[in-house]
């Protein structure tokens, strides 16, 4: 396995456990939600990744530079949010979700 494979399986791993602890799933049904859910974020995660690497060879200006071109990236899904249906769907988890509050 490959430095990036790894990242994103313990990604995964990791997205999993917490969605399962914050519901407190305690059967098999709900073990299994919470590990689709995981893994839908790992792949989003994944897909980033790939569309990140496409620009670092596509784009003079972002080689060898993957922060840049990961910054690049979401400045694109902001203003064309319906370019890639991934970015969509972050676009519309991320409106549902409570804002995070830090005086709690």
């Amino acid at each position: 396995m490959s430095e990036a494979e790894l990242i994103f399986t313990a990604l995964a791993e990791l997205s999993t456990r917490q969605i399962a602890e914050s519901v407190i799933a305690t059967g098999m049904e709900e073990n299994e939600s919470a590990g689709k859910k995981g893994g839908k974020i790992a792949g989003r995660a994944r897909l980033e990744f790939g569309l990140a690497k496409w620009a670092i060879r596509k784009f003079k200006r972002l080689h060898r530079k993957l922060m840049r071109a990961l910054r690049w990236l979401s400045a694109i899904a902001k203003r064309e949010s319906q370019m890639f249906a991934h970015w969509s769907f972050r676009r519309a988890t991320a409106v549902q979700q409570e804002p995070y509050d830090a005086r709690v």
